[in-house]
């Protein structure tokens, strides 16, 4: 991933109103739920093939780390 500059989500969020914070916070439970639809018997990253996941949570968990980290 590229450098975007901007805050990240976990420290502005404590800055935000709730009704931005439930919104984003929706919009990222819709984003898990179609991520986790997905069923097969492994899952990786085509940009890092070497990682390999064998259930879709620890899949998500990661890609959701990696998320955040870049946010």
């Amino acid at each position: 991933m590229s450098y975007v500059p901007g805050l990240n989500y976990l420290f502005a969020r404590s800055n935000m109103n709730q009704r931005d914070v439930d919104s984003i916070q929706y919009q990222l439970e819709c984003l898990a739920n179609q991520i986790s639809s997905n069923k097969c018997g492994f899952y990786f990253l085509p940009n890092q093939p070497g990682t390999i996941f064998k259930n879709n949570y620890d899949f998500v968990v990661y890609l959701f780390h990696k998320l955040f980290d870049d946010a």
